[in-house]
């Protein structure tokens, strides 16, 4: 799959139709400009290249495409100042810097108050490459080197994209695909200096005993959202709830078996959760057997039961 849409401003003239960016996976909606601008997509099948020129440039990525909602997105601005905004916050870019948003449903609004050139790029997370998750909405560490040979391969392929030449097609969206690619590697390891899932996981073994604590409290302690929050649990292949509920039901079960002074309510209450029928539950999910038949011994939990 291979196609084109420009738009340019020109005073109050229009150079296009606008409304053919929402047929790519950039979506662009409630575009305008101050001045003279000019925007141009490429879409390929796995992402799409934009090229964007202008002062006072606005726009809003909605998201709303069959594909869109699902991408990666990379910003990198050459020139001025663009103002990157999504639900988990506010990006000030500026020459040479890379950002990176990751998917989501939200809209993500953009601003250039004064000139600006920059090129992005969206990346299928279906895409081997993409298919880990990365912390929504962030700044790459300034790389000169990485930042120009990309910007300069990204913006050509994108301003002189052929129209009629498949084999040419073809090694743009080669190139431009390992460019994408390579945006993705250079992001994973800062996540080593933002252990939110780390963090996280530290807080719900300390506080776990609470019926009334949740994750939304993790997301409160760390000043964060609870879909940042498992999204870089994901990272480690793990869901928050899932282990919410695993230190629960270890300490139930030692309780049932060390305390047996203790009625199921009270291992319950002790445990974190919310009553015996809850408790209940999460045991039939673990073990297939309930408190009870564990503690009067007609059935034992298997020591693989839980991991």
């Amino acid at each position: 799959m291979y196609s084109s849409v420009s738009y340019a401003t020109r005073g109050t003239e229009q150079i296009g139709d606008p409304s053919t960016l929402n047929l790519t996976d950039l979506d662009l909606q409630s575009l305008s400009s101050d001045s003279a601008s000019r925007i141009r997509v490429v879409q390929f099948d796995t992402h799409a290249l934009g090229f964007g020129q202008g002062r006072g440039i606005r726009a809003t990525w909605n998201r709303n495409g069959p594909s869109s909602h699902q991408s990666l997105l990379f910003v990198l601005v050459r020139l001025g100042k663009v103002n990157l905004a999504d639900s988990t916050g506010t990006l000030a870019l500026g020459p040479e810097d890379i950002a990176l948003v990751s998917p989501s449903s939200g809209a993500v609004s953009w601003v250039a108050e004064d000139s600006v050139e920059l090129v992005c790029i969206t990346l299928d997370p279906g895409t081997a490459a993409a298919s880990q998750e990365i912390v929504p909405a962030r700044k790459l560490p300034p790389r000169t080197a990485m930042f120009r040979a990309t910007y300069a391969l990204l913006a050509s392929a994108t301003q002189g994209a052929p129209d009629a030449d498949a084999a040419e097609i073809a090694l743009l969206h080669e190139l431009t695909l390992n460019s994408a690619q390579a945006l993705v590697q250079a992001s994973l390891p800062n996540l080593a200096d933002d252990d939110t899932a780390g963090r996280a996981l530290e807080i719900l073994e300390t506080r776990f005993h609470s019926a009334l604590f949740s994750i939304d409290d993790v997301a409160r302690e760390l000043q964060t959202s609870c879909r940042t929050l498992e999204r870089a649990a994901a990272l480690r292949g793990v869901r928050l709830s899932d282990e919410l509920s695993l230190l629960r039901t270890r300490h139930a079960l030692t309780l049932l078996t060390e305390r047996p002074e203790l009625s199921v309510t009270d291992v319950a209450a002790s445990s974190g959760f919310g009553s015996a029928e809850v408790m209940r539950r999460a045991f039939q999910r673990h073990f297939q057997r309930s408190p009870a038949q564990i503690r009067d011994g007609l059935d034992t939990a298997p020591p693989e039961a839980l991991p």
